[in-house]
């Protein structure tokens, strides 16, 4: 890992900022949502008479951040495990970060395409069905925010601590 050629420094530094980004806003993406939710998924009476314009207006950014982040790393995870021309066999804890990665992405991009739904009604305007639409996406997805939240602390660890490195 010492190695690294300046190509796949900077490959891996623009993955591990869009990891950051995009880590950041899923977890701040989720918390937010689920402030307007009861645990049986109706509306909180606090938020009944509420104009959710303003509110979804603000939050939109969070949308947008996820939308672009994931991508990103995504795409220079695999570059930078082209790129770097590290042994997966040697470094275990990059080939479990990568299998989990490629085993999530799918379900992440349809989150992405609903997010990115989610925005187009917004930047359009219609605010009408985007809280339906924002409940449907939570019930969708069931216990996958969990499963990414996990992802993000392994990643994490993984990252740091460098386990099943073969020396």
């Amino acid at each position: 890992m010492e190695n690294l050629s300046k190509t796949s420094k900077f490959i891996l530094f623009i993955s591990v900022l869009a990891f950051i980004v995009w880590s950041g806003s899923y977890v701040s993406k989720f918390l937010l949502i689920y402030q307007f939710f009861e645990p049986e998924m109706d509306l909180k009476p606090v938020f009944q008479n509420v104009d959710f314009t303003p509110i979804f207006r603000t939050i939109s950014s969070v949308f947008t951040l996820n939308i672009i982040a994931y991508p990103i790393y995504f795409v220079f995870l695999i570059l930078f495990v082209i790129f770097s021309k590290l042994s997966i066999k040697k470094e275990g804890w990059l080939f479990i970060i990568l299998i989990f990665t490629i085993l999530t992405a799918p379900f992440e991009l349809l989150s992405l395409y609903k997010d990115f739904q989610i925005l187009n009604l917004i930047n359009a305007g219609k605010f009408d069905n985007l809280l339906h639409l924002t409940k449907e996406k939570i019930i969708d997805q069931s216990s996958f925010p969990i499963v990414q939240f996990l992802f993000v602390g392994a990643v994490v660890f993984l990252s740091i601590f460098k386990p099943l490195r073969k020396k």
